[in-house]
């Protein structure tokens, strides 16, 4: 008993000594998916001879914090870097920085000066947290990897082939279910929110989503009620369809795509030349005659419409008699109530037109 309790409290002095930081997290939480327990950061410094007495304050600075290092000499030849891998449940982050003669440590994408030991604190932390990725505020695809993000767009590609109209929000959802490995997750600020939204409100008939793809057709029903959603990848590994109130800047999933392709291919049926003549024609009407004979889809950005003060059930349009495509058409008729329209994709690469208020109307509205 005496050499195991030996043997133990000698290998508790090696761990603790050791050159890895640990940090735990939770538990697997999703079925199927391993994800991290325990979080290691191997941190290396890579230094020349010039250099290499500046890497003792960083050591010093670093021990402050709970936080080791090892000094290596440039001979190495090793490279800047931040990489992970897993080994069973275990999460080993590499962070190898090179120390030039200013004593700034230098990694890839990022750099740290003496007066910047904070910086690099919270940084350590944020990789203890969610890995070599980063956290994933404020990064442009939400903080997932190319393969992360491609596996998400695709998942949300499937189209709606429920109509949603006179649903709750609460069916809508239940409508639209959330993929198996992607689920849907309410926010604090949305539970909140919700507490004080408008139990009456309910999906349009004249909002034309079914036949659309699942991601832009749950970002335009949760927009009509006040809400979008985003990818959020948690500690754990795992991804979630995090729902959140609408608030500027905050990074949502978009109403659709930019095309990346000629219009032409796309939105054929649209784009034909046709004749119209239309006086005091409801544009709730001509958006629904369009979707129909066009077989693209009219959508509405309820949310940014009705902050403008826009009534669309009383919206009335006109366009002289005249030979144009719909695009040209629309377009006409919806300057005269501030507004205008897009031309997107969803996911599955089908198009849609997105009526919106102008940009201006919207900038001015801000501004007051």
């Amino acid at each position: 008993m005496f050499r195991l309790r030996l043997m133990m409290f000698t290998l508790f002095l090696a761990i603790a000594s050791g050159s890895l930081l640990h940090a735990q997290t939770e538990k697997l939480v999703q079925d199927g998916k391993v994800v991290p327990r325990t979080t290691i950061i191997d941190f290396k410094i890579i230094a020349d001879r010039a250099a290499i007495q500046k890497s003792q304050y960083w050591s010093r600075e670093l021990a402050k914090h709970g936080y080791s290092v090892q000094v290596r000499s440039i001979q190495f030849q090793q490279d800047p870097e931040v990489s992970e891998k897993m080994s069973g449940r275990t999460r080993v982050v590499k962070l190898v920085g090179g120390l030039n003669r200013r004593g700034e440590l230098i990694f890839p994408k990022r750099s740290f000066n003496q007066n910047q030991v904070k910086q690099l604190v919270e940084w350590l932390r944020e990789l203890k947290s969610f890995g070599a990725q980063g956290s994933p505020e404020e990064k442009p695809v939400w903080g997932l990897s190319q393969t992360q993000f491609e596996a998400i767009f695709k998942s949300l590609s499937k189209p709606v082939e429920v109509d949603l109209s006179g649903k709750t929000l609460d069916e809508c959802l239940a409508a639209i279910p959330a993929p198996e490995e992607y689920p849907y997750r309410w926010t604090l600020e949305a539970t909140e929110s919700r507490k004080k939204e408008q139990q009456e409100l309910t999906f349009p008939e004249w909002q034309r989503t079914q036949g659309m793809s699942q991601g832009s057709a749950l970002a335009i029903v949760l927009r009509h009620f006040g809400y979008g959603f985003w990818p959020s990848r948690t500690p754990q590994g795992s991804i979630e369809l995090a729902i959140d109130p609408i608030e500027k800047g905050k990074n949502l999933w978009p109403l659709g795509w930019e095309l990346q392709q000629s219009p032409d291919f796309v939105f054929g049926k649209f784009l034909k030349i046709t004749e119209v003549n239309l006086v005091q024609a409801p544009l709730l009407d001509v958006a629904q005659a369009i979707s129909v004979q066009t077989e693209t889809s009219v959508v509405f950005d309820t949310y940014n419409i009705r902050k403008v003060g826009i009534e669309l059930e009383e919206t009335k349009i006109d366009h002289p008699p005249r030979k144009r495509n719909w695009s040209l058409i629309l377009k006409a008729a919806l300057s005269q109530h501030k507004m205008t329209h897009d031309l997107r994709v969803d996911e599955a690469g089908r198009g849609f037109c997105l009526v919106k208020p102008r940009d201006a109307v919207l900038n001015a509205l801000e501004r007051k």
